[in-house]
């Protein structure tokens, strides 16, 4: 800019520019609360980036409140009576403790919806932006938001917000977690509510790239729950579901169980002559779909074969699931694409 060689004037317009973005995303707020009719909710992107780029020049770990002296914009350097006019003197609140604030559970979503985009960018563009003492404060925000809407546009925009949350802390070599730490115990709250945001169609490619991304940082373990999604019963084959699979697949911490029943059923199973293990049932879930799912002419391909035939993950998983050691296979094959 004009001003880079102006160290103090450059980070005053920089100020002013962020809080003149604040006012402007407030204002699309109101205007949204009280228009009648559907509206986007969501800020343009390029808005959205362009704040981002602000809070990473601004935001410090110890930044709350900010005095700044700002001279009149209509007094120029021609003016001889420059000298005279007094200057203003302006409070502006940023860092991440003011982020948090806007991102607090609220039932408009015009309130939410713009941070959350924010938030994510900023991490997505700038992970070094967020401290690793933010970490936990701001998983409990994010935590409440999607508990409070499972299903939503809103959802839609915590889930992603998540996930960059998740990659970011990957990158991160200070923060180590424990079985009993406040961070592991929110991831694997988050964990248990993103399975259940599957079930939603509009949900659902956001809640498996956060599982997947969850599960290649180490932050939860794939549990029975996880894996009883592959399994016919809780829904049908997708691509991103099938991504997620090959991502688990590929981690030599998430090895396939020989069965997904309980001692009990699996008792059960043992006795009524029927006993499957989980790689088959996976397979078939990925050739026929789920449980409720019916081809009506047996000598048709299977319905899943013509729709994902052409998708990256499909052969490496299929084939991986016949190995007895299908992380190996996973490993031939190469990593999983990133999301």
């Amino acid at each position: 800019g004009a001003y880079a060689f102006e160290a103090e004037k450059w980070q005053r317009n920089v100020y002013n520019l962020y809080d003149a973005m604040v006012n402007e995303i407030s204002q699309i707020g109101s205007r949204g609360k009280y228009s009648s009719g559907s509206r986007n909710i969501a800020v343009k992107e390029n808005l959205v980036e362009l704040m981002a780029d602000i809070c990473h020049q601004l935001f410090t770990e110890n930044t709350r409140i900010l005095e700044i002296t700002q001279a009149a914009f209509a007094v120029t350097q021609r003016d001889p009576s420059a000298s005279m006019v007094p200057s203003k003197r302006r409070r502006i609140e940023l860092g991440w403790e003011v982020v948090r604030e806007k991102l607090q559970p609220s039932e408009n979503d015009f309130d939410v919806i713009p941070w959350l985009q924010i938030v994510a960018c900023l991490i997505a563009r700038h992970p070094h932006s967020l401290p690793s003492s933010e970490l936990t404060p701001l998983l409990t925000i994010l935590h409440q938001l999607l508990v409070q809407q499972r299903r939503g546009e809103r959802a839609t925009f915590v889930l992603r917000c998540l996930k960059e949350v998740a990659v970011c802390q990957m990158q991160k070599n200070d923060v180590i977690m424990t079985p009993k730490s406040d961070l592991h115990k929110l991831w694997t709250k988050i964990w248990a509510v993103t399975i259940r945001s599957i079930s939603s169609p509009q949900t659902e490619p956001e809640s498996f790239a956060l599982l997947g991304v969850m599960l290649q940082g180490g932050h939860v373990s794939a549990d029975r729950d996880f894996w009883k999604i592959f399994s016919g019963s809780a829904g049908k084959p997708s691509s991103s579901a099938m991504h997620c699979l090959s991502v688990a697949l590929a981690l030599t911490s998430c090895a396939v169980p020989d069965y997904l029943s309980s001692g009990l059923e699996q008792h059960v199973h043992e006795i009524s002559g029927v006993k499957r293990q989980l790689k088959e049932e996976i397979i078939t879930w990925l050739l026929f779909g789920s449980q409720d799912d019916e081809m009506d002419d047996a000598s048709e391909h299977a319905p899943c074969i013509n729709k994902y035939f052409h998708h990256p993950a499909f052969h490496s998983v299929l084939v991986s699931l016949t190995m007895k050691d299908s992380n190996a296979a996973m490993s031939y094959f190469g990593n999983p694409v990133d999301w």
